[in-house]
């Protein structure tokens, strides 16, 4: 693996990224499945968690694609999200709050993810490593991951697979990302205009949900 400031990134190369990065998150997703059939609960969860952050790495690929057009992109930033688990998780959180068409409090949700990702990446920690409570208990994943969150978790990553497949996927394979480097600049200076604006930011997650 290249190091960071040797690393030759070209808009290919993050979309190239992106879209194996959705694979990866889809096999992640069908292993899951597995355990959870093999009453696995503790690695379902944390295979769940793991497809997250490749969801959320998607998703930065695509925002680096577009700094990368404007000239803007720093690439040891770049990479630096990309090992976090907590970016990513962040990343695909604030994603989901976006396109969430029950979510009627977008920026309220995306303020709390300050609190609720390293909640979230703590408890990832959880499903793979033993530890010893405040009162002295050792525990090992199996004592503390039940089958109901096992359940849970399984069902929000499907849920997941279904909105990148509806949302990310098709950004991915099109040609948007592919367009000359004033054309994707133009398409990222439209975008950030449409998220200052409450009414407008609404009516393309009514958009995206919709296609």
């Amino acid at each position: 693996m290249a190091r960071t400031k040797e690393m030759k990134l070209t808009r290919e190369s993050l979309i190239s990224l992106a879209r194996k990065s959705l694979e990866n998150a889809r096999a992640l997703i069908e292993e899951a499945e597995l355990l959870f059939d093999h009453k696995r609960w503790d690695r379902t969860v944390f295979l769940c968690h793991a497809a997250g952050e490749e969801f959320g790495k998607a998703v930065q690929c695509l925002s680096a694609t577009m700094d990368h057009a404007r000239g803007v992109l720093d690439f040891v930033k770049f990479r630096r999200r990309l090992l976090s688990h907590r970016s990513k998780t962040e990343t695909i959180r604030f994603f989901e709050a976006m396109v969430d068409p029950e979510d009627d409090h977008f920026i309220d949700e995306i303020k709390g993810l300050g609190e609720e990702v390293p909640v979230l990446v703590q408890g990832r920690d959880l499903t793979l490593y033993s530890d010893i409570f405040s009162d002295g208990t050792a525990f090992a994943p199996t004592d503390v991951i039940p089958e109901r969150i096992a359940s849970d978790a399984l069902s929000w990553a499907k849920g997941r697979l279904a909105m990148a497949e509806a949302l990310i996927k098709p950004l991915v394979e099109s040609d948007v990302l592919r367009a000359g480097d004033n054309e994707l600049k133009n398409t990222y200076d439209e975008f950030m205009a449409i998220m200052k604006d409450p009414e407008k930011r609404e009516a393309l997650r009514q958009k995206l949900l919709r296609e």
